[in-house]
């Protein structure tokens, strides 16, 4: 493999190489590929540091020729301060270099070539921890990369590519720092927020099923009914769910009422029901509801007095549970009469920025209409602008199950349209024989959303 990041003056094969390529540094945490002319390092062997070197280096899309065979042979080399005596050999064939390898590029007409005017630069076997000064950046689009662990010279060891691959370019004897892969990429595991549409009512199943099915992967069905997005999202952990307990402390052991609350979680379907556990000014305990509404915080385990400030933070347990699978959300149906679309969009925001991964695995379903709200109504165009919204902030991962399900959840289910049927996909609504109320679904409905994320999933790369 190649020498990354070494002087030129350090790699005497080098001279014998058909090319010489560096990185130099063209701005502030950018750099650019060049061609080094031989002349400028030939010539009694001269020992100048590259740095020297850098102030005369052509552009590499003005001196590389547009197509080199398999034969051909480079070496790779890193201008400035901080280089690094990184791997063994100096050259790498070219017919050897893939498109996140040395050279990245496409093969020739005739399958022979690679094109050079674009290049991507790796570390390349370092023989022992890496040097300082390694970090994680968020990569341009378009530059083949999603995240890449670089150097301070700009050079990267290892990274995602923008097909959603892992690639490193180390040796395989070396092992780098847990810390910086751990949290990379998310688990294998899937959470599905959500409502009622979430949770399958009107059926017996939910989507989570059909989507398990579709891929192996465990689906945790995090749906409840009635719940708008702020609840949602605050289940999630996306918004925070600030509380006021009485006397601003938490006693010693036993409960305490909560005077106040930002948002109620312990809602269902109509009825305030439930517990969640989770943490209160550091303390752990469980948030239990009466039938009002209210709520009492209980300390898991007896212990001192702890002064809990107004609107102190409430971390449930799913909030925390969750933050590294791979996502998906579906909310946003209720609340229209309490939130505007920009709430809602906001509070599915807050969702998604609260995913842990590096390289978040999301899929943002779009707001479902009911019977009572096609083409024309002021319900259908309060979800219309919130499913724009979505489609724009979530170019990558936004899924417009609704417009699916109009126009192939029929088919998908096997189920011959009737006139009623087209008279709703005329209107822009599910049809009927897929809804098993004004709004809910029946097993073809849910089976037809889980069975469209999972397509999702495996267009993206995610099942294998």
């Amino acid at each position: 493999m190649a020498n990354y990041g070494r002087r030129i003056s350090d790699i005497a094969e080098a001279l014998s190489a058909d090319f010489v390529i560096g990185v130099k540094e063209t701005a502030p945490g950018k750099s650019q590929a060049v061609r080094v002319p031989q002349e400028l390092f030939t010539g009694g062997g001269s020992a100048a540091d590259l740095n020297a070197l850098a102030e005369r280096v052509e552009d590499v899309e003005t001196t590389l020729p547009e197509k080199v065979d398999g034969s051909t042979t480079i070496a790779v080399t890193g201008f400035g301060a901080g280089t690094y005596p990184l791997g063994a050999g100096p050259t790498i064939p070219l017919a050897e270099a893939s498109e996140a390898a040395a050279l990245a590029g496409t093969a020739g007409p005739e399958g022979g070539g690679m094109s050079v005017r674009r290049a991507k630069f790796m570390i390349d076997n370092a023989p022992g921890n890496l040097p300082a000064g390694v970090e994680w950046r968020v990569m341009p689009a378009g530059s083949g990369w999603k995240f890449a662990l670089c150097l301070s010279d700009d050079s990267i060891v290892m990274g995602i590519t923008e097909n959603d691959t892992f690639w490193s370019n180390l040796d395989p004897t070396v092992i780098a720092p847990s810390s910086e892969v751990t949290g990379l990429l998310p688990g294998r595991n899937v959470v599905w927020w959500g409502d009622s549409l979430t949770a399958g009512a009107g059926a017996s199943r939910g989507p989570n099923v059909a989507l398990a099915t579709a891929t192996g992967f465990s689906v945790n069905n995090r749906g409840i009914g009635g719940q708008t997005s702020a609840q949602i999202a605050a289940r999630q952990g996306g918004i925070p769910i600030t509380v006021t307990v009485d006397g601003n402390v938490i006693p010693a052991s036993g409960g305490v009422a909560v005077s106040a609350k930002s948002v109620n979680i312990l809602y269902n379907s109509g009825s305030y029901v439930g517990t969640a556990g989770g943490t209160l000014a550091g303390i752990a305990g469980t948030m239990s509801t009466d039938a009002a509404g209210a709520w009492t915080f209980t300390r898991t385990a007896a212990g001192a007095e702890t002064p809990c400030p107004v609107n102190s933070v409430f971390v449930p347990t799913t909030a925390t549970q969750h933050e590294s699978d791979m996502t998906v959300i579906w909310s946003g149906r209720n609340g229209f009469a309490y939130n505007t679309p920009q709430q809602i969009i906001d509070n599915i925001v807050g969702m998604a920025n609260r995913l842990k991964p590096k390289v978040k695995r999301l899929i943002v379903l779009s707001v479902m209409n009911g019977s009572t709200e096609g083409i024309g109504s002021t319900s259908y165009d309060q979800i219309k602008v919130v499913n724009d919204y979505l489609r724009r902030l979530f170019p990558d991962c936004f899924a417009d199950v609704r417009a699916h399900m109009i126009a192939h959840g029929l088919t998908e289910a096997g189920i011959t349209p009737t006139s009623g049927d087209l008279a709703d996909i005329a209107a822009d609504l599910p049809p009927r024989s897929l809804r098993s109320d004004n709004v809910h679904g029946t097993d073809a409905y849910y089976d037809c959303a889980g069975n469209f994320v999972g397509r999702m999933m495996k267009a993206k790369g995610w099942v294998y």
